[in-house]
């Protein structure tokens, strides 16, 4: 029984089979990366360790967001991060999330004096969205080749993606590239993605 609603065994079998993957025939279930349905399923296995780390990090002025399982603390409070992962790992065992634990190799802490990267996002020093140098440089360069014939069919399709990525983060970028390259060459660009 889930949320008033009787499941059978077989309705169980194909809901998992839905939405979870095997990596090989006789591995646990996994949640499929990059399905429509992954992020509602993360959001519900997480939900009460959310609203338990979002308690604990609001009495100690840190701001505490999760997108799938990267998880972001921020604060004005100086030294009051480096206290976060052990909390993390007092927490974690109150609840029953299956082999999810803290990857100490990619904890960062980081301020102001550095880039700040979240989610393939970076914060500037003025707390502004960035898409970040390298991938500015890369954009342009990739238009740069499509004006010129060399790119192919695949990496018009990328292009395309990074230009929306591009133009939703950073739309003063994604301006400056409409005039240095002209507006015929990038919307003859998204044409060549539709066909």
């Amino acid at each position: 029984r889930l949320a008033n609603i009787d499941l059978t065994a077989d309705d169980k079998v194909l809901l998992e089979n839905i939405l979870f993957f095997k990596s090989k025939r006789n591995s646990n279930l996994r949640l499929s990366i990059g399905a429509p349905s992954s992020p509602l399923i993360s959001n519900f296995v997480m939900y009460f360790w959310d609203i338990e780390v979002q308690e604990i990090c609001s009495k100690i002025g840190v701001n505490y967001t999760r997108y799938a399982d990267d998880l972001t603390f921020s604060t004005n409070n100086k030294d009051v991060l480096f206290d976060i992962p052990d909390m993390l790992e007092n927490v974690l065992p109150k609840y029953s999330l299956g082999r999810i634990r803290i990857n100490h190799e990619k904890t960062v802490f980081s301020s102001k004096g550095h880039n700040r990267h979240v989610t393939g996002i970076t914060l500037t020093n003025d707390n502004k969205l960035s898409i970040g140098r390298e991938r500015k440089r890369k954009i342009s360069a990739m238009i740069h080749h499509f004006i010129n014939g060399k790119l192919s069919t695949d990496e018009c399709n990328k292009l395309v993606g990074l230009l929306a990525f591009a133009k939703n983060i950073e739309p003063s970028f994604y301006k400056s590239m409409v005039i240095k390259y002209g507006s015929d060459n990038i919307y003859k660009l998204q044409k060549q993605k539709d066909k």
